[in-house]
């Protein structure tokens, strides 16, 4: 049977407790991409004076939800921004791929089309921040990274290895608590049977992996709270394991959110 590891994730600190990809840190903090320019590098050097070492990469601008715009373009700007300034101070980001509100074309993955849609995306993002200097696109592809670090104009290997080993994810979340459709009482919260969440979660497990073999996989997991409480979101649980879920993470987050 598989051992699930579980990440405790509170309001602001993110206890993780897996092994190798601890490094030198066994804390995190979450929302830490949601300032912008000369404040986000201040925040990510200050995350690092005090010990933090794990940053998950969400906010309201999101270094990978973001990358989405309006009309099925994409727009890295922001997530290789995040990237380079992560790596500076030595913090290490975790990716979100969700297809709640994130300009998917259907929450709910119901038709091929809407699972290959969701998989080419995550295989895109993937392979370029995977620390392996092959970015998924070809130079002179507007999608290409600028990789030109001495501004002469062109490209050299050496250059691709060093902007690929400074703009890495290598820990990507599948998900943000969803909840089942009897639960889903939020403006614009959609629900996800137990096997609605299965098959986002096997969908994204092979992209992710697809591309980056060595990479770990987040289920972003459940909040306890709204119709049920605790034990609702057990059943829940529960369900989603059974239906084949557990095979397609590395580690099962709990974002442990509490009464006061």
């Amino acid at each position: 049977m598989k051992t699930l590891k579980i990440i405790m994730m509170a309001m602001l600190i993110t206890n993780l407790s897996f092994a190798q990809e601890l490094e030198n840190s066994r804390f995190g903090a979450q929302q830490c991409g949601s300032s912008t320019g000369a404040l986000r590098e201040q925040t990510f050097q200050e995350l690092a004076n005090i010990g933090i070492g794990w940053g998950r990469a969400i906010g309201p601008s999101d270094a990978i939800r973001g990358i989405i715009q309006s009309g099925g373009t994409f727009d890295f700007q922001n997530a290789d921004f995040t990237t380079g300034a992560a790596s500076r101070v030595g913090l290490n980001l975790i990716g979100q791929f969700t297809t709640q509100r994130q300009g998917i074309r259907n929450d709910v993955l119901t038709t091929a089309e809407d699972i290959e849609d969701f998989q080419s995306y995550i295989r895109m993002v993937v392979e370029r921040y995977d620390g392996d200097a092959e970015f998924g696109v070809s130079p002179g592809d507007p999608l290409y990274p600028d990789c030109d670090l001495n501004g002469d104009g062109t490209i050299t290997e050496e250059e691709k290895i060093e902007w690929g080993s400074t703009h890495q994810f290598h820990v990507w979340e599948l998900m943000k608590e969803p909840v089942p459709p009897e639960r889903a009482t939020g403006p614009g919260q959609v629900g996800f049977t137990a096997e609605q969440v299965v098959t986002v979660l096997k969908a994204g497990w092979e992209a992710i992996k697809e591309a980056d073999p060595d990479a770990v996989v987040l289920f972003g997991g459940l909040a306890p709270g709204g119709v049920g409480g605790l034990e609702a979101t057990r059943t829940y649980l529960s369900e989603i394991l059974t239906e084949g879920g557990i095979d397609y993470f590395d580690i099962l987050g709990v974002d442990a959110f509490i009464d006061r």
